[in-house]
């Protein structure tokens, strides 16, 4: 009986040459997977617009030639002729590096790991995807574009938070949130207390525990958390902010906010403990 590796055969490449795609930028980007994934390149073209691809070899001697244009309401190849030069033609193609090709190389091992090295994207690129010499920063790259598409641009997502507060303040108005910008009118940070929290504060126990912790950001900002313990004995986090850095400047800041949304029920005798960090 053979074994199930026997078995198993790699999948057939697409057969992108009866394929059609609903838009020209789609259908241009399929094709160029599938000459890169085919082991081979193209030459730089002029011949490229928003409802055409002409590709021809490096060489002038070789008679590749592959059009994309539009047929009926969809795009697709219309025209193709295969290379005749030399495999040796297409070694050190830049194309075969770049952060977009990578992107769609490496999308499952994305998905499963957020936070995968790009020395383990090298890796299983040098294993899997017959490219062993993959360069770190094109990894990396690859990565962050994946980033990105998966989970929202985080810089975008910034010019967001004044329509989300809007849209929490539409549901709840007791919920206390202030938000402190730069001159230029960008994000620096944000407190928040839920109105249904701030209604039960008097509920817990008046010991209270403040930390900090930095953010997995590009932006390395760092996450203030006030917490205390509701009559199940549970730790419940009742406050957060978002701050550049934890240090003096943004604790007094964020202690401010935090006992100007106490409202009146913070008591006298209650204990905060912290652990006497930065600030």
């Amino acid at each position: 009986m053979e074994s199930i590796e026997e078995q198993w055969n790699p999948p057939s490449p697409p057969d992108i040459l009866s394929d059609s795609w609903t838009n020209i930028s789609d259908a241009k980007k399929a094709v160029k997977i599938w000459i890169l994934d085919r082991g081979e390149s193209w030459a730089p073209s002029n011949h490229n617009n928003k409802t055409r691809l002409q590709l021809h070899c490096i060489l002038s001697t070789c008679s590749f030639y592959i059009r994309i244009a539009q047929k009926n309401d969809f795009f697709g190849v219309t025209s193709y002729t295969p290379h005749d030069c030399p495999p040796s033609t297409h070694t050190r193609f830049k194309q075969r590096n770049s952060a977009w090709y990578l992107a769609s190389l490496i999308e499952r091992d994305v998905n499963i790991n957020r936070h995968i090295k790009p020395k383990e994207i090298r890796e299983r690129a040098g294993l899997y995807h017959q490219l062993p010499h993959m360069p770190y920063m094109p990894a990396w790259r690859a990565r962050e574009l994946l980033r990105d598409t998966i989970n929202g641009n985080e810089g975008a997502s910034f010019s967001l938070i004044p329509d989300w507060i809007e849209r929490v303040m539409n549901a709840d108005n007791s919920t206390y949130i202030r938000l402190k910008t730069t001159h230029e009118n960008q994000f620096e940070a944000i407190f928040i207390m839920l109105g249904s929290i701030r209604s039960r504060i008097h509920f817990l126990r008046p010991f209270y525990a403040l930390d900090g912790t930095h953010t997995r950001s590009q932006y390395n900002l760092t996450l203030l958390i006030a917490v205390g313990i509701d009559a199940e004995d549970r730790i419940l986090p009742f406050a957060w902010a978002l701050v550049p850095s934890e240090n003096e400047t943004w604790w007094t800041w964020f202690c401010k906010h935090l006992f100007e949304a106490f409202n009146g029920h913070f008591q006298p005798e209650s204990v905060i403990i912290s652990d006497r960090d930065k600030g």
